[in-house]
């Protein structure tokens, strides 16, 4: 028992850095691009959840609060738009903050498709930053979501403003 714990211990110190790590990136990256919300700018607005089509039979659902230049947050491979309710609430007093759900994470149901990746949810993004009128949007993402970002900054420069990334997946570019 008394080993199990021990073990457990680095398992969840990792956990905490983990978190510690993201908590201060973004902060970091709004500190240096003015996008920081200041405590008096959180709000305590509930976020309704909304669908929207996007085209070719896919639906993504988001919530969003607050009002002002658009904050586009963009969640990890296990999660969903609701790992940003924290983030949300914070920046909703200064910003639109907006968090989706990429097309095969809860609360939508699309049909399963050959050839998805991080580029299909990049031209998802752009979809659905074109379909709410948003226009250059700050994008935030982590992990596979920091991923979807940087393909959406890259295949879509027109529809960013700024990009921050968490612990993006480590990906071999091609040479040529």
């Amino acid at each position: 028992m008394l080993a199990k714990s021990i073990l457990e211990q680095p398992r969840r110190l990792r956990y905490l850095c983990r978190g510690a790590v993201l908590t201060l990136t973004l902060w970091l990256a709004a500190f240096t691009s003015g996008l920081a919300p200041t405590e008096a700018d959180a709000g305590s607005v509930e976020s309704v959840t909304r669908a929207v089509d996007i085209g070719d039979g896919v639906t993504l659902h988001y919530v969003e609060q607050g009002s002002g230049m658009p904050v586009v947050f963009v969640h990890g491979s296990l999660s969903d738009y609701s790992y940003w309710d924290t983030q949300l609430t914070a920046f909703s007093g200064r910003y639109r903050a907006i968090a989706y759900s990429r097309r095969y994470n809860p609360p939508n149901k699309n049909p399963a498709r050959t050839g998805y990746s991080a580029v299909t949810d990049s031209d998802d993004l752009a979809a659905f930053v074109t379909k709410l009128r948003l226009g250059r949007v700050y994008v935030i993402g982590h992990s596979y979501g920091a991923l979807t970002a940087l393909f959406l900054a890259t295949r879509h420069p027109d529809l960013v403003r700024a990009v921050v990334v968490a612990e993006p997946p480590a990906a071999a570019t091609p040479s040529r």
